[in-house]
């Protein structure tokens, strides 16, 4: 076995195919090193160029073609693009793939998550990964996976949605995500979350005095003014508004899953069902009841679709009635004694 060095990789150097190779194995070791050219053997009788040609560009090293050679055999599913380490692909993937990173962060977090403890697999075992991480996840991160890797299978394999694999990946099934319909907390429920919630008290309280969903609270620009905020939605123009301020907001502390996995430590201590950061939302709109603002200014607080022009549009219709607003909601809501800093 020819090295390049006393102790380096074999250096493999042939014709395959009518392909000329002459590329490191990816091992030193020479038992392994004949297995490599035992495969080259069959690549060359069975004349697939394209294999060879990815060696020889260096787009894959032998010693990880072999890998998937083993699984599969020269079959024509072994492309050269299904033979491709699966983590490597999908790292270099999120790196240059056109995503929000929102996105790509979820993506990463799902496709590693169904990677775990499988550092040799192959693109071309996805859909299998896919099927069986189906059984062990949650449903809502399971779908959050599959779509993952639709993605990945979409940017990365020839023929994209066309190809084998987007199809064997679409048939492992999505699973039902029960959707508990959470009604808004009562004030002292409210601010006993927030107790419980710790240094994280804060946003739940910021959540609940304002309505602002997940990705208005963690992704988009929102001001403080002395008597009002201006909150940006992400839906629709609807949900850009004005709100009264009763509190003085505080600005996301932790990572949106953090404060989830807070959510559910606190909800497990206090024995509530459904808690999540939309019940904080819901919570809001309980305030507003309570406070027994008038339905259309209700719809303008929450973001709700109006009749005519919306948005930060409304203030003429708000704005004679913020400071009312804002000290009978202020009476409904109390204050959070451990956030005496927010009192506005």
């Amino acid at each position: 076995m020819y090295r390049s060095n006393a102790r380096g990789s074999g250096i493999l150097e042939r014709i395959v195919a009518g392909v000329s190779i002459r590329r490191a194995s990816g091992t030193s070791d020479p038992d392994l090193f004949e297995k490599i050219q035992g495969m080259l053997d069959e690549i060359h009788d069975a004349g697939r160029e394209d294999l060879a040609r990815m060696i020889a560009d260096g787009h894959i090293k032998a010693v990880v073609l072999l890998n998937s050679f083993r699984r599969q055999g020269l079959s024509l599913k072994l492309s050269p693009e299904r033979a491709l380490p699966l983590k490597a692909a999908v790292e270099a993937w999120l790196e240059k793939a056109e995503l929000a990173p929102k996105t790509a962060e979820d993506y990463g977090y799902a496709l590693h998550a169904v990677l775990k403890g499988r550092p040799t697999a192959t693109v071309a075992e996805l859909p299998a990964m896919l099927a069986r991480y189906r059984e062990r996840a949650k449903p809502r991160m399971f779908n959050l996976t599959r779509s993952a890797a639709q993605a990945f299978i979409r940017d990365n394999v020839s023929e994209g949605r066309y190809s084998e694999l987007w199809a064997q990946v679409s048939r492992v099934r999505t699973r039902a995500v029960k959707r508990k319909k959470t009604s808004g907390l009562p004030p002292d429920v409210a601010r006993a979350v927030a107790e419980q919630l710790g240094r994280y008290g804060a946003m739940w309280w910021t959540l609940c005095c304002t309505g602002m969903g997940n990705k208005e609270y963690w992704e988009t620009p929102w001001e403080v003014e002395a008597d009002r905020i201006l909150i940006h939605g992400t839906k629709r123009d609807d949900r850009d508004r004005i709100i009264p301020r009763i509190v003085t907001p505080v600005r996301p502390l932790c990572h949106m899953r953090t404060f989830e996995a807070a959510l559910t430590q606190a909800a497990v201590a206090l024995k509530l069902e459904g808690l999540t950061i939309y019940t904080g939302r819901r919570t809001w709109a309980h305030f507003l009841e309570l406070a027994k603002i008038p339905p259309s200014r209700q719809d303008a607080y929450m973001g709700h679709s109006a009749k005519g022009v919306g948005g930060l549009y409304r203030q003429h219709e708000v704005e004679p009635y913020l400071a009312g607003d804002r000290e009978a909601l202020r009476a409904v809501a109390g204050e959070f004694s451990a956030l005496k800093v927010m009192a506005g």
